[in-house]
């Protein structure tokens, strides 16, 4: 390389310049541990001159191990901080149960951690929908995720028997069901061999059907109806079982499919209709109470899991844990 400065031709070998920088740096370490041999070797006098030459080199070494100082400590305060985030993202609304419970989660989690745990959530869809999120938590870019067990099937299979009609009597006994470690405790350490750690089950209730055909009193009422199913064989099967024509379709797909008459008859609880007036399409409402909707289960990645944020949880879930 070759640099033109007042006419002169200069020419400079880039090794010799970082083998001259890498040098400058042992000695400057070396005469900062003795000071009265710094000026002393970089401050030369010759024939009543100064020659500044040693002194630009000690400022450049300094500069060079400030810099690379200073930018391994931000580095290391980077990795560091990013180790200590949470990230949840969720596909409900900031207005749902679910949202504010994991506001909640949030407050507890950073005021006992004293701040060293930070918690960020990402609510509506952000990231993505329920698949999209709980593959970026098996990869190990999420660290937190809810989803629906329906919709997620496919990756644990075991969730199926959650989608069986009448599985439950009443709220108290799908508490105790899922709450205990015959049932509730297997279903998530199914969990552990998919690169998941479940750290409890949430709820918005029993599903019950609307319909804009007819109000469902028994099982033949429900005969040739066309209903939304999830994207779920054991769902769609299910449905079939009782005589219903079931269409898989999306939750933001509902509304336009019930206007256009793709469908006339969806099932879901009643906060889901209530939260997404999604109800107006629809006439009748019949409390069937055929599922229980145990709003998704909170998952984390297992390769790095959270325990403070599995104790927080199960604190809340299991009354004196």
């Amino acid at each position: 390389m070759n640099i033109q400065d007042n006419n002169k031709r200069i020419k400079i070998r880039p090794c010799r310049v970082l083998n001259n920088i890498i040098a400058q740096v042992h000695r400057t370490i070396s005469c900062l541990s003795r000071p009265s041999l710094a000026f002393s070797n970089y401050y030369k006098i010759y024939d009543g001159s100064k020659d500044m030459s040693g002194i630009k080199n000690l400022i450049l070494a300094i500069t060079l191990v400030t810099v690379t100082g200073l930018f391994t400590v931000f580095l290391m305060t980077y990795q560091a901080r990013a180790s200590n985030v949470i990230r949840i993202a969720h596909d409900s609304k900031e207005s749902s149960p679910l949202h504010r419970a994991l506001m909640l989660f949030e407050q507890q989690v950073e005021t006992d951690s004293h701040g060293e745990i930070v918690v960020e959530i990402y609510p509506a869809r952000q990231v993505g929908g329920v698949r999209e999120t709980t593959e970026l938590v098996q990869q190990g870019n999420l660290q937190m995720t809810v989803g629906a067990s329906v919709l997620l099937t496919s990756i644990v299979p075991e969730f199926n028997v959650l989608d069986m009609f009448y599985l439950f009597r009443d709220v108290e006994h799908a508490h105790s069901a899922l709450d205990s470690d015959a049932i509730g405790g297997l279903l998530l350490k199914a969990m552990e061999n998919k690169g998941f750690h479940g750290l409890g089950f949430m709820e918005v209730g029993f599903r019950s059907i609307t319909s804009n055909k007819r109000s469902i009193k028994t099982f033949a009422d429900l005969n040739g109806l066309k209903i939304r199913a999830a994207s779920n064989p054991a769902q769609i099967e299910a449905w079939k079982s009782v005589g219903t024509a079931p269409t898989p379709l999306s939750w933001g797909e509902i509304f336009t499919s019930l206007q256009q008459g793709l469908i006339n008859t969806q099932e879901s609880s009643i906060y889901s209709i209530y939260a997404d007036r999604s109800v107006h399409p629809r006439r009748l409402y019949s409390q069937t109470k055929h599922n229980w909707y145990k709003y998704d289960r909170l998952v984390i990645n297992i390769l790095a899991p959270h325990r403070n944020a599995q104790r927080k949880w199960n604190r809340w879930s299991f009354p004196g844990y």
